[in-house]
């Protein structure tokens, strides 16, 4: 299916990852979302999208009141999905993740986050599939100088994807969804690279177990999908050869190479040692995008 170009120019806006939670008669539940942004600093007033058929969506719209925490980059994959590609209807989120109760009663999800708040609903805006809840900030805390989790930083360096009742969900080539291969394996559904080098041990998978090789009963250890749901995956190169800092926009052409730096001209980014860094922000190659023009 082709990308509707209006979501193509879209998937240019900036987000952040973020954890919202609320509860209803006891109960708690919350889920990822990359639909957040402030609208107001007097009072402090936040928006969220939630889709209608969400768990949480049921939740805020009960208790009136929502939290929110802010993700970090130290966010990984099974802790975004956890929260992401599986639902309250069907396991206890907070079984195994430490919380701490707000004002408003619901759950503050301090693991990995750079900072939490919650906030009282003062207004929703019916959008069809979803609903915008708009909160007014009661408290908050700022528990880490991490790095905000961007949701460009969870597509291109995560190889995360949005889960299907995300607002900015679109349907997308297999071939479009992984970046790497040497024997690897993405999960169509949550963008998961099984790495045989790695292994996958905390669910039996031994290092060095080939994809072919895992039983038939293994499931996606992000989302819960079976093994019907991977593709292989393919190499992405730039097609200039020219790779950019997505932190600073320094640009490496090969035919200059980095010679301060210790690379000669001729060299391609592909072959830059592990080590090396970004000249003028230092960052590592992992901030590195292909640059298609």
């Amino acid at each position: 299916m082709e990308i509707d170009i209006r979501q193509a120019v879209l998937d240019n806006c900036s987000y952040g990852l973020y954890v919202v939670t609320s509860h209803r008669d006891g109960k708690l539940n919350g889920q990822i979302s990359d639909a957040l942004m402030q609208v107001t600093a007097c009072p402090p007033t936040v928006a969220v999208s939630i889709n209608k058929t969400e768990l949480t969506h049921e939740y805020i719209a009960a208790s009136g009141a929502f939290a929110v925490s802010v993700l970090s980059r130290q966010a990984d994959m099974a802790f975004i999905g956890h929260f992401g590609f599986h639902s309250g209807r069907d396991l206890d989120k907070f079984d195994t993740i430490p919380y701490k109760p707000g004002k408003t009663g619901c759950p503050l999800v301090e693991k990995n986050a750079v900072a939490v708040f919650e906030a009282k609903v003062i207004s929703t805006l019916d959008l069809g599939t979803h609903t915008l809840f708009v909160g007014e900030v009661l408290d908050g805390e700022e528990l880490s100088g991490e790095r905000v989790l961007t949701y460009h930083y969870y597509q291109q360096h995560m190889k995360g994807k949005a889960s299907k009742n995300a607002p900015s969900y679109h349907e997308e080539k297999k071939t479009d969804l992984v970046a790497v291969g040497d024997g690897k394996y993405a999960c169509d559904v949550c963008g998961y690279i099984y790495d045989p080098a790695k292994g996958d041990p905390d669910h039996g998978i031994k290092p060095g177990t080939k994809f072919e090789d895992i039983p038939e009963g293994w499931v996606c250890p992000v989302c819960g999908v079976g093994k019907d749901e991977f593709s292989p995956c393919q190499p992405v190169a730039s097609a200039t050869g020219k790779y950019i800092c997505e932190t600073c926009g320094w640009v490496y052409d090969p035919a200059k190479g980095d010679p301060q730096g210790g690379v000669a001209p001729g060299i391609k980014f592909s072959d830059l040692p592990d080590d090396w860094v970004c000249p003028v922000c230092r960052m590592g190659k992992g901030e590195f995008a292909p640059l298609e023009k």
